[in-house]
């Protein structure tokens, strides 16, 4: 049945309702408007583009699982009545520091110059205690260094030297 589609994953659950009210929403506005283009807008990497491309039953815009791929907005004419505009993720915070957007998912962490304000606010969120038994390691106070290079040698990631 439906359930058993929707949980294999090729089926895009709800489209057709999705789809349906667009469509009224056309009717009922009548000739008065001509087309109606409707906006998708959230946070960086919630499937707005896959939305879209669901609506479309084709790859209308790029997706990936990478922040920040939709650049601008992009129209797609989904039929005569009704344009979609994709836009990029929006955040609706400015007083966050780059830790917290790197967390949020707003930024490709492989553009950072320096990643390690983002693990800084995450040691600051975590429970000293909850990092020290996830990661098997002994008591780093609160040098962020030092936490990375015990990380760091625990999974093998240690360089010439002994250098992380």
């Amino acid at each position: 049945g439906k359930g058993t589609q929707a949980l294999s994953g090729n089926v895009a659950v709800g489209m057709e309702s999705l789809l349906g009210l667009l469509k009224n929403y056309c009717r009922v506005l009548g000739s008065k408007k001509g087309c109606v283009t409707v906006g998708i807008v959230g946070y960086p990497n919630v499937g707005k583009s896959s939305i879209i491309n669901s609506l479309k039953r084709a790859r209308a815009v790029g997706v990936s699982s990478r922040p920040g791929f939709t650049t601008n907005l992009q129209e797609v004419v989904l039929d005569k009545n009704i344009r979609l505009i994709d836009s990029p993720g929006v955040v609706f915070d400015d007083t966050i520091t780059t830790g917290d957007v790197l967390l949020r998912n707003c930024v490709d962490p492989d553009t950072l110059p320096d990643p390690i304000a983002a693990i800084a606010s995450l040691i600051e969120r975590c429970q000293h205690d909850s990092l020290l038994l996830t990661y098997e390691i002994p008591d780093f106070g609160t040098s962020v260094d030092l936490f990375l290079g015990m990380v760091a040698k625990k999974f093998g990631k240690v360089g010439k030297g002994g250098i992380p």
